[in-house]
């Protein structure tokens, strides 16, 4: 599969965000159920989340320059945050694509260790990218419910 990644622009955080929603409904539910995720997925962009976005932010183009895949990552903390693939594209090796490259990134920067918070239904798939961590925590969203999630780091 022919594809490339480049800096996210503030104009592909509305695609990223509707990628986003599809991932949380397609993967999720099995893990939180519907209700739950309806909540995740409820409402407008927000404009936090567009800033946080063109700030750092990076996307996963396909042949026909269709975003297929996002990833975050904060290099200061060594954040991994936001990683979804379009759900057309899974099990295609492209969240795995992304993720190197964000590690790479901050490899390059000189980072020694990243750390993301999965969702219960992702924890496998970061496992086997090499992350660790099995602690269940909560994390509380500004959309007012909790969600089980884990924390995992990674050394580079």
């Amino acid at each position: 599969m022919n594809f490339h990644i480049r800096k996210a622009r503030l104009s592909d955080a509305q695609q990223a965000f509707d990628i986003r929603n599809r991932a949380i409904m397609s993967q999720c539910i099995s893990a939180y159920g519907l209700k739950a995720m309806q909540k995740w997925t409820d409402g407008d962009l927000p404009s936090a989340f567009a800033e946080a976005f063109a700030a750092n932010g990076y996307v996963m183009l396909n042949s026909s320059n269709t975003i297929i895949a996002t990833g975050m990552i904060d290099l200061q903390r060594g954040f991994v945050d936001a990683l979804f693939v379009e759900p057309d594209y899974l099990n295609l090796g492209i969240g795995r694509k992304m993720l190197n490259y964000l590690e790479q990134l901050a490899l390059n920067k000189g980072v020694k260790q990243l750390t993301l918070e999965s969702t219960l239904n992702a924890k496998a798939f970061y496992q086997a990218c090499g992350f660790m961590g099995d602690e269940v925590s909560v994390y509380h969203s500004p959309r007012g419910f909790d969600l089980d999630c884990v924390v995992m780091t990674k050394q580079l």
